[in-house]
């Protein structure tokens, strides 16, 4: 196996900030770095460079709030851009994480449960950790007095101790809030800007 010349295969290491501070943050360059983000093997290869008309402004954004929504049609590269967000605040010194809005769910599901509870705690400790937290796919799960609750308190906790955040959502804000209630879609709202992202269905264009 060949050593990660980014991190020496430790998966992580520090990066001296534009602020001035120095933070711990996984690395953006390895597999074990992109997994402890939460970024799939699908898109360890993301990258901002890939998208010439949404990647500069993704790219000088510094990973304070207020974050983004990135929203539109199935296949536009709403993920590949998320993961590609993880990858470039990581290596401006940042710690992102990285998880679908329905993962979340099992995950905070999985802490009611005694065998499951310590790996999902640990996951979502970090995820309360992170300086820049992407949930992917926001508005695909059904809405339930458990989900709107359980995402309201973690918006909350977010907003309070000033982590950016990231959504990705084939939905519009009118229709995310049809579907998940005005008490998310507003804090969604309050914690990142709307950037719809637009073009063919990247994967009918790789498949042609």
């Amino acid at each position: 196996m060949t050593e990660c010349p980014n991190c020496r295969s430790f998966g992580a290491l520090l990066v001296d900030r534009a602020d001035g501070v120095t933070s711990h943050v996984p690395c953006w360059a390895c597999p074990a770095g992109k997994n402890a983000m939460g970024i799939g093997p699908a898109y360890h290869g993301a990258a901002l460079a890939d998208n010439a008309e949404f990647g500069p402004t993704l790219g000088r954004w510094d990973g304070t709030p207020p974050g983004w929504i990135l929203y539109g049609k199935h296949g536009r590269g709403k993920t590949h851009l998320a993961a590609a967000i993880c990858r470039d605040q990581a290596a401006k010194g940042r710690a992102p994480r990285f998880v679908s809005a329905a993962r979340l769910l099992r995950l905070i599901k999985a802490t009611f449960d005694r065998d499951t509870r310590p790996a999902a705690m640990a996951a979502l400790e970090a995820l309360e950790e992170a300086d820049v937290v992407v949930i992917d796919d926001l508005g695909a799960e059904h809405r339930t007095d458990f989900s709107e609750a359980e995402l309201t308190m973690l918006l909350d906790a977010l907003t309070e101790r000033g982590a950016a955040v990231v959504v990705t959502s084939n939905l519009d804000y009118e229709t995310l809030a049809s579907q998940l209630g005005m008490r998310i879609a507003s804090r969604v709202a309050g914690l990142a800007r709307p950037l719809q992202i637009t073009g063919p269905d990247r994967r009918m264009t790789r498949s042609a």
